[in-house]
């Protein structure tokens, strides 16, 4: 029994030291991605891919570490590039698909694939990208397309891209000059309504509703955000939401009336889990793609500092389309966003930070305290033995004679407990699981080692 313990003890030690790394939860959720990382390479079906024609065939590429591709072909066989080229001339019914999983280090290892050959990330969740590679690399879904310079800023965009547009609750505000409205940190309802703020709590509600989205709407110049008779620097509502870790949606349009409540009643679609396209930020932005317009949106991802990145359109709108007679609509729900909004701005927590905050259970405390606090209650009460006698080093009550009243004793021994679970065990479990371990490391030297060295010596000296 007392080795199946020390065997427990040295394997939880292991994990714990992994976790102060990466955080458990983020631990946990690497553990489930391992586990669709398992190495088979299982050939991609053309349904995967819906912006293919029927006629072309997918084929599954990995890199290797020496710059070279892997490819498996729908029959499973295995071959490199240089292999399937010299034996495919032409290859104008191929197309490449790698996982998000598997994308290499360098962007520049795509160059060796001939501008011929179409490439596809399949990401996370089943999302399918373009990566368009030649003269320029950018990243394309759908009908928009991110240029980027090296593989963190794929990696950046597909992440972004992929992430849904709305995180936790969703709180969209319009700007009104003598609105006495309060917004409270929390919306009830099944529904999403558009809330009215007044210029001077504009700052104060951002700083009471943090961790959400806020979407806004209104005219933009000159770095400032009109609404009515109301005018915000786009600069200041940027660093505020950066403090507050707020994901800031901003929508510059002449209908911001109409912008806002059309959210509104898409976001309270989405909250009562009817499905539509704000699955991902990728989709949000497709759906300002006027199909009237054949080229694409061309996005851009900046990073903003204190955490926070941005992504961003303006497409070129004709005035002509953009005052359509959309007065005449009373179903906002059929006015297109293309003929509402003029240029999106999403500023939102970067990568690092957004994953920080995703891994938090308590949104108040801080992910690496957290996984502190969960591993020292675990490993706290493996050695739960230790910890009391620990404990009681510290603070031990006299016993029932010291005290003239039974309750009082009582009172007193249900308070030292208390202590110990809910304040000693999650500060210092974890020294009270290392002072075990080493207890029992001493027990086994001094058994295995030092004892008998002693006695021999005693009976050599005898």
């Amino acid at each position: 029994m007392q080795s199946k313990k020390i065997t427990l003890v040295f394997i939880l030690l292991v994990f714990f030291t992994m976790t102060a790394h990466a955080g458990l939860i983020s631990l946990l959720s690497k553990a489930g991605k391992a586990v669709n990382k398992i190495d088979i390479d299982v050939p991609i079906s053309k349904f995967d891919l819906p912006n293919i024609a029927d006629d072309v065939t997918p084929i599954s590429i990995k890199p290797r570490h020496s710059g070279e591709w892997d490819l498996t072909l729908p029959d499973g066989k295995r071959v490199t590039l240089s292999e399937f080229i010299k034996n495919n001339k032409g290859h104008a019914q191929q197309a490449f698909v790698i996982k998000s999983l598997d994308l290499p280090s360098d962007l520049s290892i795509f160059n060796s694939i001939p501008d011929s050959l179409p490439v596809f990330i399949k990401s996370g969740n089943n999302r399918i990208f373009e990566l368009q590679h030649g003269s320029f690399t950018a990243l394309k879904y759908k009908n928009i397309q991110v240029v980027v310079d090296d593989m963190t800023g794929l990696k950046e965009s597909l992440w972004h891209l992929e992430r849904p547009p709305i995180n936790n609750s969703i709180r969209i505000i319009q700007l009104e000059k003598n609105s006495k409205e309060l917004i409270t940190e929390k919306s009830y309802g099944s529904g999403v309504a558009v809330e009215k703020v007044s210029a001077d709590s504009i700052y104060e509600t951002f700083r009471n509703i943090k961790r959400q989205t806020v979407v806004l709407s209104g005219k933009i110049k000159d770095g400032q955000l009109y609404n009515g008779s109301e005018n915000f620097s786009i600069e200041q509502l940027r660093k505020i939401a950066a403090e507050n870790d707020i994901s800031l949606v901003i929508i510059e349009s002449n209908k911001h009336t109409k912008v806002l409540k059309k959210i509104a009643v898409e976001a309270t679609a989405r909250k009562n889990d009817v499905k539509h396209l704000y699955d991902t930020t990728g989709d949000f932005l497709n759906r300002f793609k006027d199909p009237a317009n054949s080229e694409l949106l061309r996005i851009k991802l900046n990073q903003m500092g204190n955490s926070q990145s941005v992504i961003q359109f303006q497409p070129v709108v004709k005035e002509s389309i953009n005052q359509a007679p959309l007065e005449a609509i009373t179903d906002i729900g059929l006015v297109p966003f293309h003929l509402l909004g003029k240029s999106v701005s999403l500023y939102r927590p970067d990568q690092e930070r957004s994953k920080e905050l995703d891994g938090r259970i308590f949104s108040w405390i801080p992910t690496p305290i957290q996984n502190y606090l969960i591993a020292s209650i675990i490993l706290g009460w493996l050695a739960v033995s230790t910890s009391w006698t620990l404990w009681n080093k510290i603070w031990k009550i006299q016993k029932r004679p010291f005290y003239s009243n039974y309750f009082v004793f009582r009172g007193f021994g249900l308070f030292h407990a208390s202590i110990f679970v809910f304040a000693f065990i999650p500060l210092f479990g974890v020294f009270s699981f290392i002072y075990a371990v080493v207890s029992v490391i001493v027990k086994i030297i001094n058994t295995l080692f030092i004892k008998p060295v002693v006695w021999i010596v005693g009976k050599v000296a005898n």
